[in-house]
């Protein structure tokens, strides 16, 4: 298996240790979360917009178009519009966990589930917002994930990761091995110009990383209504 493979099976490995906590984490707890990132958008601008300049200018040195270099900047007005984002999120009900259908004969009855796919693999071009995006689909959804951006959004990935995600997953009391980032990768010439030092070059360093026998999915979470029993323990 080659670096990358192992880093990103690494990061799918914890995200499967953290599933099972997050699919049966309370519905107050998850949006708490969620509030937590939204406040978090806010309060760590400044080492986002650092985070987010810093592969703007590699970008920008790599020739990147005016589309591509627009869709990688972060400015504070996106910034805010994320926050509100997640805590519109947040304010959403939880549909029930069980709807029935229709009685059957003999007695029988007729229901439909809802329960979390497990762990999702999401592999996306180099768009900051969508690694918040993510995230927070993942949280409210109660689905682990990895994330792996495209490599001029690196940084700002791992800023986010770092100054948002986690710590509001960690004062929420969620476990955080429950979404990685898979940060192993390298795309693109902006995360080749600057190989020393980058912050985006660390691996998928949890401490239960090595600890789960699976490995990362990646099915939509829409098809979390489809797939019944794809989280250890629960099911039918």
């Amino acid at each position: 298996m080659s670096e990358v493979g192992a880093a990103v099976t690494a990061c799918g490995e914890a995200a499967h240790a953290g599933a099972g906590a997050l699919a049966s984490a309370p519905a107050g707890v998850i949006d708490e979360a969620l509030r937590g990132m939204a406040a978090l958008l806010t309060q760590a601008k400044g080492p986002l917009l650092a985070a987010n300049a810093a592969d703007v200018a590699a970008g920008q040195r790599a020739g990147l178009g005016a589309g591509l270099l627009d869709r990688l900047r972060l400015d504070e007005d996106r910034i805010a519009d994320l926050a509100r984002q997640i805590g519109l999120l947040a304010a959403v009900p939880f549909p029930p966990g069980e709807v029935p259908v229709r009685d059957l004969p003999g007695g029988l009855r007729l229901a439909e589930r809802r329960v979390p796919v497990g762990v999702i693999g999401a592999n996306y071009e180099a768009r900051p917002n969508v690694t918040v995006d993510v995230a927070s689909q993942l949280l409210k959804s109660r689905n682990a994930g990895v994330l792996r951006t495209g490599g001029a959004a690196l940084r700002s990935a791992a800023a986010l990761f770092d100054h948002v995600i986690v710590p509001a997953v960690t004062a929420a009391g969620l476990d955080t091995s429950g979404i990685s980032p898979g940060r192993g990768h390298r795309t693109g010439p902006p995360a080749r110009a600057d190989p020393a030092g980058d912050p985006a070059r660390q691996r998928c360093h949890h401490p239960r990383a090595r600890r789960g026998g699976g490995q990362a999915r990646g099915p939509h979470p829409r098809a979390r209504r489809r797939r019944r029993g794809a989280v250890p323990g629960r099911g039918r």
